[in-house]
């Protein structure tokens, strides 16, 4: 594929990541004992398909890996999510959400590698 192609994989790829990332984050965020499950379930999901597309598939996996799966995936909101409950003293809450998410993330990230 050419430079122009992955491009607009990426652009295209990214608008159906931010979408499914928003429909998960309506539908989960407070959900589970003041975690926000929609990001949780994104983060991971999405460490879990990059593990599995990891070095495969060349030009088109780096249109979904950094399109679709960046878009879905957000270091940015985990943090500010975190941050959140500090602010509100739910510092086990948040130290709780915040473990889980590295640890099953990486989890993930490696069973996905495995396949």
């Amino acid at each position: 594929m050419t430079g122009l192609v992955v491009a607009l994989g990426v652009v295209g790829l990214g608008g159906l990541g931010a979408v499914v990332r928003l429909v998960l984050a309506r539908w989960g965020n407070e959900a589970v004992g003041g975690w926000p499950a929609g990001t949780l379930v994104a983060n991971v999901g999405a460490a879990f398909a990059l593990g599995v597309i990891h070095g495969q598939f060349g030009d088109l996996g780096t249109a979904i890996g950094v399109g679709l799966l960046g878009a879905l995936s957000t270091w940015s909101t985990l943090a500010l999510e975190v941050m959140d409950r500090i602010r509100s003293g739910r510092w086990t809450t948040a130290a709780s959400y915040l473990a889980t998410t590295l640890v099953v993330g990486v989890a993930a990230a490696w069973l996905g590698l495995q396949l």
